[in-house]
């Protein structure tokens, strides 16, 4: 059956080279009890570890019923080892999570037969020794020579042809000793029983056969060796068998598999945090900037550069350019209506009367058209196009003075406002005129704006505006020139450098589709530095977005960090889950377990644990977001500032990223699992 043509085993290379089997030639018997004895270092158990297939020979070959042991396939190799061949150990090596009977049926799953039968047959072998009433008991209750006794039933369940025993009586007294010394002597009318021991005045009652080890070199024997023995290919191991240590590797490692689940969680929680700010930051600029009845509305000036003599100091000289200057904008945007801008007149910071106080740091700005703006307002209507009359508030000014949206709608309040106006005559002579706003304005509606950095702000029509002025004479000039003439007209016949043109134009865009086109000659221009596009709406936008980059940068670094750490944690968690059960590996392999069995049982743990970290991070991640963007939007006024993108790509390649990690980090082990990580875990304690 077993044929040994000059093995010899050395470990280490050159002059630290030990020998510890010599050109061993042997022939083994078909049946029988063939002892093989020596001393502790003698080389027995490396030799009983190259006919179990757990060790690979220096030199030399060793032949298994005509075949090359070490030719056969990794999959012959299992077969081998789980039907061919039973394995006794000095110390047992059952699983003390298991009960007795499903240690037995271990290997009778591994060769793929399913539960129900693999119970039958497991029982029937209790039944067979009286053993029944240690069935269900766990490995912990046992007494040495019960464990040895359940562990002879596992070496036997596949019914192997050849029974392989290291030092099966050395954790035994010598009652138990004899015991399976007798069971095993049994067992060698039909079967090759090949023992390893140093016990000779035991052994040599029981033995068929003896082989000596001594320093590496075997006395001889000879036997019939004329049967060739053909390997059955076996099904796959039954994944019950697979799950049944998952279970017990994620109830025995819940402490650790929980802090990892609970760390990884939190790494993707994080991530996914960070990467809502960022997604909802680019997002909310895009969004916020139309949430202002500013978003519309600019200035245009000429700007001219002016050296100081003797000095490296510039002057930016703005005047109001012509329309021929600034057709670019008009033949570019469709909707852009180039207006006449009234500060001169009507500054942006008027003086006005509410609830009976005096008010002058309120700001007042054009609109052209409300009902672009229709979707802004929180309360009451738009106002009448051409009354100025007629305002509108956002909430920051209803808030600001202690009212709420609904309660400010229809309050007046008396706008009073003084202003001089100097025209320069035909002769050349400066005419004075007073400008003085005193009416009765109606609240008539509030808007909901971008609350960053926004203000207390008042919203009046343009149009109205410009009809008052057109019908406002300017009586001293008048009285100079001989004819009427109102404001509109002196401040649309004013020269590009006079003050009354306010050394601007006032642009609207009347369509929010093409707002953008404004702002990107804005840049263009910003850099050309000719023309001064003014835009309050443009500064807060970039403002904010300039704000949320530098936190987008900064939580860049945070996402590393967190990845990182979801990688450190998974490879941690996965290698530790590894090392912590390798004699548990190296049983099951020796049982004839494939190395991808063995692999997944450690994968899929690894893997549940990633996914319970990942899935509870995701549906974490709503509530908290909720809570976060409540605070940000109480504190900041900032609403939905944070929005996780679960409903994208990145909640899949988080998962994906996180599994191939737990793979790759269960499978490094794996790639340095050889025969001799196995002999070193099942060496005697």
């Amino acid at each position: 059956m077993y044929k040994l043509v000059n093995v010899s085993k050395s470990y280490g290379k050159g002059i630290n080279s030990i020998n510890v089997l010599k050109s061993v030639c042997l022939t083994f018997p078909q049946v029988g009890l063939v002892s093989i004895l020596g001393k502790s270092g003698s080389g027995k158990s490396t030799l009983l570890n190259i006919i179990a297939g757990l060790d690979k020979p220096t030199n030399g070959k060793i032949y298994f019923s005509n075949k090359d042991l070490n030719g056969l396939s990794k999959k012959e190799k299992k077969i081998y080892q789980n039907q061919i061949i039973g394995v006794l150990f000095q110390h047992f090596n059952l699983f003390n999570d298991l009960s007795c009977l499903e240690n037995v049926m271990l290997p009778s799953l591994i060769n793929g037969v399913n539960r129900e039968d693999s119970k039958v047959r497991a029982t029937n072998l209790f039944k067979q020794y009286h053993l029944e009433h240690l069935m269900n008991q766990r490995y912990e209750t046992l007494s040495g020579g019960e464990k040895q006794r359940v562990a002879l039933l596992r070496a036997l369940i596949n019914r192997p042809r050849i029974i392989i025993a290291d030092e099966p009586t050395g954790a035994l007294d010598s009652q138990n000793s004899v015991f399976i010394m007798k069971e095993l002597k049994t067992l060698a009318k039909d079967h090759l029983v090949i023992v390893v021991t140093h016990n000779e005045a035991l052994i040599k009652d029981y033995e068929d056969y003896r082989i000596n080890i001594v320093d590496g070199k075997t006395s001889e024997f000879k036997a019939v060796f004329n049967e060739r023995y053909e390997v059955k290919h076996s099904g796959k191991i039954k994944f019950s068998a697979v799950t049944r240590f998952i279970k017990l590797h994620l109830f025995k490692h819940k402490v650790r598999n929980i802090i990892a689940a609970s760390s990884i969680m939190f790494s993707s929680l994080c991530l996914l945090v960070s990467l809502g700010y960022i997604n909802g930051a680019k997002t909310s600029v895009d969004n916020y900037k139309k949430q202002s009845l500013l978003y519309t509305y600019a200035t245009v000036a000429k700007k001219t550069k002016i050296e100081v003599p003797d000095s490296p100091i510039i002057i930016s000289k703005l005047t109001r350019p012509s329309l021929e200057e600034i057709s670019f904008l008009v033949d570019n945007i469709s909707s852009l209506i180039v207006a006449n801008n009234y500060q001169i007149v009507f500054p942006s910071v008027p003086s006005f009367n509410f609830d009976n106080k005096n008010i002058s740091d309120i700001e007042f700005s054009p609109v052209y058209d409300f009902s672009l703006f229709q979707n802004l307002f929180t309360s009451g209507v738009l106002p009448q196009q051409d009354n100025f009359l007629e305002v509108v508030v956002n909430e920051e000014f209803a808030h600001h003075f202690g009212y709420s949206n609904q309660e400010i709608i229809n309050h007046v309040f008396n706008l009073d406002s003084l202003s001089d106006i100097n025209s320069k005559s035909p002769l050349g002579k400066i005419i004075k005129d007073e400008i003085y706003f005193n009416q009765k304005v109606k609240i008539t509606g509030v808007v909901k704006e971008f609350a960053y950095l926004n203000m207390p702000r008042v919203y009046y029509p343009y149009l109205g505006l410009k009809k008052i002025l057109s019908n406002f004479i300017l009586l001293n000039y008048s009285k100079e020139v001989g004819y009427n003439v109102s404001i509109e007209e002196m401040i649309s016949d004013a020269s590009e450098e006079d003050a009354n043109s306010s050394y601007c134009y006032s642009l609207f865009v009347n369509d929010l589709n093409e707002v953008n086109q404004l702002y990107d000659f804005k840049k263009e221009y910003d850099q050309l530095g000719t023309f001064d596009i003014a835009s309050t709406s443009y500064t807060i936008s970039s403002s904010y977005q300039e704000m949320t980059d530098i936190i987008s940068t900064s939580l860049i670094a945070f996402v590393i960090i967190a990845i990182v750490g979801a990688i450190f944690i998974i490879v941690i968690t996965a290698y530790s889950n590894f090392t912590q059960n390798k004699k548990e590996s190296a049983i099951l392999s020796v049982l004839g377990t494939n190395k991808l069995a063995i692999f997944n049982i450690f994968n899929i743990e690894n893997l549940i644990v990633a996914a319970v970290g990942i899935f509870s991070s995701f549906l974490l991640s709503m509530p908290i977001t909720l809570i976060i963007n409540s605070i940000i939007e109480k504190s900041f006024h900032l609403s939905n500032l944070i929005a996780v993108p679960l409903l994208s790509y990145v909640p899949f390649v988080i998962l994906i990223v996180a599994f191939v990690l737990s793979i790759l980090a269960t499978a490094i082990p794996f790639l340095f699992y050889e025969n001799g990580f196995i002999v070193e875990e099942l060496k005697d304690e």
